[in-house]
């Protein structure tokens, strides 16, 4: 609405309607929850309740109001994918705050909402609450750290960092809560680690999730954890008891939905039609729905310089053709390509940070798969006039490592 300015619409000042997105929100995961129950009229049985393991081969069936058992079950084969679920950290008053489980469950956006985290779940709130917050409002996000986004290429994290504060978020770094306190209903006093004191509306956490394990009776039959709680499994995604598997973020692994489809069709494939098939965790695209959102697939370049002794950065940041014209200047579109010089400078990592980059790094993604080089990349016809063309544009590298040392451009 803001961008349309600059394209001659003149279209007056409003806010977002919070409850309309719920709604809009809860019909299509209904929508959804019906679609999987339909796959259970093909010859699957459906069994709605709680349940916890009895032995490796026989699941307890509790019923979700009494949690007395209705049933028990005899099987060859167990599957865990439970998930995740959100962590709060240990501080005073951590009661009085909120997860991402109960922000879409909000009856009113809120006006001062304070997000606590660095993870890609703080990030995309911190847009969604900042695109529905009243008239004066303010969003503001703290993290214990430098930046956010660990692991994530760091070229994208301080643009992403800067966009965000352009959109008007409020971002603190170094600060973490000590103390909340409630002060009225829907107002809470927080005290930071620093001293800082300042009052929000809501204050919703998102400082990492756990392996939602308890009451599943794992460990009465034997079954090994890692440090962190997550399910141990080799690389067929089978536990240390036979018969008993387990994939998807239960496992504290690769934290993507498609990702944990894949593992689940690769087990179905081993245990039901003879192969060997594992799942594959190298070069999977993913994507951070922030405001702008990231598109990665690959190594960052930390990790490629300690993986490949040669390698090559390639990168390009601009002002998008549409944000030249709608005057939002800040928006900027960032490309950035890592490449293995002893390999042909075959593409190990592409790290967008801009509209669309999600969209865009499905395609990307499959390039990477297929072990592109740079050559293929501006050997292919860029479309134009688009952001992504700028990947086939790319034949000269911003610098390079030689023996895991930097090279500057003006040095190559």
């Amino acid at each position: 609405i803001k961008a349309a300015k600059g394209f001659g619409w003149n279209i007056p000042h409003t806010v977002g309607d919070w409850k309309t997105l719920i709604a809009a929100k809860d019909k299509a995961v209904l929508e959804i929850n019906k679609s999987y129950e339909g796959m259970f009229n093909e010859g699957l049985e459906f069994a709605e309740g709680f349940a916890r393991l009895k032995s490796a081969t026989e699941v307890e069936i509790l019923d979700a109001a009494t949690k007395e058992v209705v049933r028990t079950v005899e099987t060859k084969n167990v599957l865990v994918a439970t998930g995740t679920w959100p962590f709060k950290p240990d501080f005073e008053g951590a009661e009085h705050c909120i997860s991402s489980n109960e922000a879409f469950y909000l009856k009113d956006a809120p006006k001062k909402p304070l997000i606590v985290g660095g993870g890609y779940i703080a990030v995309e709130f911190a847009g969604i609450f900042n695109g529905y917050k009243p008239e004066g409002g303010v969003v503001t996000l703290c993290y214990r750290g430098e930046l956010f986004l660990r692991g994530f290429d760091h070229a994208c994290r301080e643009g992403l960092r800067d966009q965000m504060r352009g959109n008007g978020i409020n971002l603190m770094f170094n600060e973490n809560p000590k103390k909340v306190e409630k002060i009225a209903e829907g107002q809470y006093k927080v005290t930071f680690e620093s001293g800082k004191v300042d009052e929000y509306d809501v204050i919703m956490v998102a400082t990492g999730r756990k392996a939602k394990t308890e009451g599943l009776n794992l460990e009465k039959v034997g079954i090994h954890f890692k440090k962190n709680g997550g399910v141990e499994v080799d690389k067929g995604n089978k536990t240390n008891v036979d018969g008993v598997f387990a994939l998807g973020d239960v496992t504290d692994r690769l934290q993507l939905t498609p990702m944990a489809i894949h593992e689940g069709a690769c087990l179905a494939a081993t245990l039901f039609n003879g192969e060997n098939r594992y799942p594959d965790y190298e070069n999977v695209a993913t994507a951070v729905f922030s405001q702008p959102p990231i598109g990665t697939v690959g190594l960052i370049e930390e990790s490629a310089v300690k993986q490949y002794p040669n390698i090559a950065v390639y990168e390009s940041s601009f002002t998008p053709l549409m944000h030249k014209v709608s005057g939002a200047a800040h928006k900027k579109f960032l490309v950035r390509v890592i490449t293995d010089q002893d390999q042909d400078n075959k593409v190990v990592g592409v790290h967008m940070l801009g509209a669309d980059t999600p969209e865009i790094i499905q395609s990307v993604g499959i390039a990477v798969k297929m072990g592109a080089k740079i050559k293929d990349f501006y050997g292919t016809i860029g479309v134009h006039p688009t952001s992504a063309e700028e990947l086939c544009s790319m034949r000269t590298p911003s610098y390079t490592y030689k023996n895991g040392s930097k090279v500057v451009a003006s040095n190559l």
